[in-house]
């Protein structure tokens, strides 16, 4: 008798489901707390150490050091998304939303939705003053990957080797509907998208006087990968991290909320209290 093999507790469908990977429908149907090195855009001209770097290429930050490389290929095994609240006084991160899938509803952990941030079709008709204050909150794209840079060095230059490194992929912005390029593949392959690997490229891109990059992202479909135990233990040690992440923010979302209650409840005391007084110094008068 064949055992289904169980993964956090679930089958490979319903991991296939968590890591954003729905199954494929049929005709008749049609209907992070991260512990992985970060892969992401370098926009430094230099290292602390004076090394010159170069803007525009990949990033991969590792315990050994930062490597750096243009030709760059990713596999991703988890579609997530996560609001930060970056203040850049404090030079930290102040609230932030649970990872989550798109449909759900990204709790935060003062206890509300999206960092307070409004969603996008409503903010795009709100004013400037307005827009601006939500500058700080963005929403990243967390791409749960492997990675391989064939030409990575280290910022001084010294050739490293980065092949299937377990990494975040993030993306913000501009750059935020990048893999939409490799869903759509995939969906019409009726294949599930960490069976392709990725070329990623950026490309440059200018408004008035701010150059900044966007991200490429180009499905290798000629070379289909099958999804092997190794890969559903990666997907589960992912759901694991994404797990106890959501868990402490969640406990803080529940904190929050309590604390609010507490002092709702505290002034209505206190009104009701005044509200006593100012009728017994009537009665006295």
């Amino acid at each position: 008798m064949n055992e289904v093999a169980l993964y956090n507790g679930m089958s490979e469908n319903e991991l296939l489901a968590a890591m954003g990977m729905q199954q494929p429908q049929s005709d008749e149907q049609e209907s992070t707390g991260n512990l992985l090195p970060i892969l992401k855009v370098n926009y430094q001209e230099e290292d602390d150490k004076g090394n010159e770097l170069k803007k525009g290429a990949f990033a991969l930050t590792l315990s050994t050091g930062t490597v750096y490389g243009k030709d760059v290929r990713v596999r991703v095994y988890a579609d997530y998304m996560q609001y930060l609240n970056y203040d850049p006084v404090a030079e930290a991160v102040v609230n932030k939303t649970i990872i989550h899938r798109a449909g759900d509803e990204p709790i935060d952990e003062q206890g509300g939705v999206r960092c307070g941030k409004p969603v996008s079709k409503d903010l795009r008709e709100m004013d400037e003053e307005t827009q601006q204050k939500w500058r700080s909150v963005t929403c990243f794209r967390y791409l749960y990957s492997t990675v391989t840079i064939a030409d990575a060095t280290l910022a001084d230059g010294t050739k490293a080797e980065v092949k299937d490194v377990p990494c975040l992929f993030r993306m913000k912005t501009g750059s935020f509907m990048a893999f939409n390029a490799v869903l759509e593949a995939t969906k019409s392959q009726r294949l599930k998208f960490t069976q392709v690997e990725s070329v990623i490229k950026t490309v440059r891109k200018k408004r008035g006087s701010v150059n900044y990059f966007v991200i490429e992202m180009h499905p290798d479909m000629s070379n289909i990968r099958e999804i092997t135990g190794e890969d559903f233990a990666f997907m589960s040690k992912i759901l694991e991290t994404v797990n106890a992440e959501n868990k402490r923010i969640i406990g803080k979302h529940n904190d929050a909320l309590r604390s609010k209650q507490s002092d709702s409840n505290d002034e209505k005391i206190v009104a009701e209290v005044e509200g006593y007084l100012d009728s017994d110094f009537d009665e006295a008068s």
